[in-house]
């Protein structure tokens, strides 16, 4: 019987594996979110600050603004390694669709997302060593 030679994965590469896999769920929420109401984008935008979750329930948008939020954090945590600021997220929602972008638009940032995130996953599963810069530069960001 041959013994496996593979590397066990360091604390680091866990940690990215199991942040690229979180924004890849959230990037799934956010898919479903689109294909079953093509206006909440729009209806995000509302602003809700003073009706604080009830804005969210009325107009259905809190699952899909909290997975917008978790792939922000994800972003955020691979690029910088922990908290970031508000302009870090400022920057980063940019990443994710916004109101004013179309089908195809959305569509496009989501996918390149998505091959981002499953660069880091089959590059840590692999034990190569790649980060989120580098998935990010790769997927065309």
């Amino acid at each position: 019987m041959k013994a496996s030679t593979a590397k066990p994965m360091s604390a680091e590469a866990s940690k990215q594996l199991a942040n690229a896999q979180t924004g890849l769920q959230a990037l799934d929420t956010i898919e479903q979110s689109l294909q079953n109401d093509p206006s909440i984008q729009q209806k995000s935008a509302i602003p809700g600050s003073i009706l604080g979750g009830l804005a969210g329930q009325v107009l259905g948008t809190g699952e899909y603004e909290a997975a917008r939020q978790q792939a922000i954090d994800v972003i955020g945590r691979m690029r910088s390694g922990g908290a970031i600021t508000s302009d870090e997220e400022s920057r980063f929602r940019k990443f994710l669709p916004q109101p004013y972008d179309d089908a195809q638009t959305s569509q496009y940032k989501l996918g390149l997302l998505r091959n981002a995130f499953n660069t880091l996953v089959s590059s840590e599963q692999g034990s190569s060593t790649t980060d989120l810069a580098s998935a990010l530069k790769a997927a065309g960001y």
